[in-house]
């Protein structure tokens, strides 16, 4: 396919910057030189056009004509025709040359001149009289829009489509850059899945997004973007507790204490110490369940206080840790030390002796 036959619209703008870079090339070729190869052509495919502007780009255009009748009210809302602009003020060595007193007329005037000059084009082409005087049922660009979009098939169909489509695209960006209108299209903080660049973008009011990366162009739903980013979300926090060795209240529990489970087994598991404080569970990693920790581990374990540790203790919920030979373990004050496994079942012996109770004390409250 040829250039000529190309729809010149945004759908082959990689067409355009590729085949610009071949000419390029060409132009740097020199046969003369043997360490030189002569360029290969571009291997981008081109959109054909309908016959000049393809059905996606045609539908653009018509749209964006529409809206440039609603830019240019947005472009006068805040003007007031009066106050002048900074740039309008004298200044020492400045010229006599009258100023505008609103850009935003300026702008309207000029919408309006390019306007009656494309139905005038076309007029032409089709052989047809002079437009009507504008302006008297509606403004000039309002009625020169309604003509223009009353004849749009044939206009894009002639010999301007090419450069009138152009020039509306090109209104059509400046008015909503300046108005700030229309909907944003921002950059995503994750990378893409599959080439791993950060250039996933997404525009306001799609259901998916794209990556920006001409080599991957990969899609994503917004569902699975963002269970993308909770997964990551979850997976960052779990490395954060993990190396600061805070998980569910071990503060103190150092990450030695922590290790890798096999994928083939599963180790014991502690009620609870498996849950991060934003919901989520985490599979990873197991404990060392033989692990020594104080009564002070213990407590923000179990988020009781210390005292209720050692009150464990004295009632033979939880046992002072002993070695091989049977001995009690204690640190250099002589403060006993305690298994992290005793601490979980005592932790859970405790809790469901504490719910039995509250049930029969409910109990009886409601049989009396």
């Amino acid at each position: 396919m040829s250039s000529e036959e190309a729809c010149p619209g945004p759908c082959n703008r990689r067409f355009r910057e590729a085949r610009d870079a071949h000419r390029q090339a060409l132009a740097d070729y020199d046969p003369l030189d043997s360490s030189q190869s002569r360029p290969e052509p571009p291997e981008v495919v081109p959109w054909p056009g309908d016959p000049v502007w393809c059905g996606a780009c045609a539908s653009s255009i018509r749209e964006r004509l529409v809206q440039l009748d609603d830019l240019i009210a947005l472009r006068k809302a805040p003007a007031d025709g009066q106050k002048q602009s900074d740039a309008a003020e004298r200044v020492s060595g400045s010229s006599d040359e009258a100023q505008s007193p609103s850009q935003a007329g300026d702008d309207e005037d000029e919408l309006a001149s390019m306007l009656i000059s494309w139905e005038r084009v076309y007029r032409n082409l089709r052989r047809w009289p002079s437009p009507p005087p504008r302006g008297e049922l509606a403004s000039a660009e309002t009625t020169c829009i309604a003509w223009l979009m009353h004849h749009l098939n044939g206009v894009l169909r002639s010999g301007v489509a090419a450069d009138f489509g152009l020039e509306i695209l090109q209104w059509h960006r400046e008015f909503t850059g300046s108005t700030k209108a229309g909907v944003r299209t921002v950059r995503k903080p994750l990378r893409c899945p599959s080439c791993k660049y950060a250039t996933l973008i997404w525009t306001e009011g799609e259901q998916q997004v794209t990556c920006a990366n001409p080599v991957c162009n990969r899609i994503l739903s917004l569902a699975e973007y963002d269970a993308e980013v909770e997964r990551l979300a979850a997976e960052q926090k779990r490395v954060a507790l993990l190396a600061g060795g805070q998980l569910h209240g071990l503060t103190c529990l150092p990450d030695s204490h922590v290790r890798r489970r096999p994928a083939s087994t599963t180790g014991p598991r502690i009620p609870g110490a498996f849950f991060m404080p934003g919901g989520g569970c985490l599979d990873a990693p197991t404990f060392d369940m033989d692990a020594l920790i104080t009564a002070t581990q213990a407590a923000e374990y179990a988020h009781v206080s210390v005292p209720a540790i050692c009150n464990w203790r004295d009632r033979g919920y939880l046992p002072v840790a002993t070695d091989k030979n049977g001995r009690e373990i204690r640190d250099s004050r002589g403060r006993p030390k305690y298994r992290l496994r005793d601490v979980a079942r005592a932790d859970i012996e405790t809790r469901q002796r504490g719910e039995r109770m509250a049930n029969g004390a409910r109990r009886q409250d409601i049989a009396a």
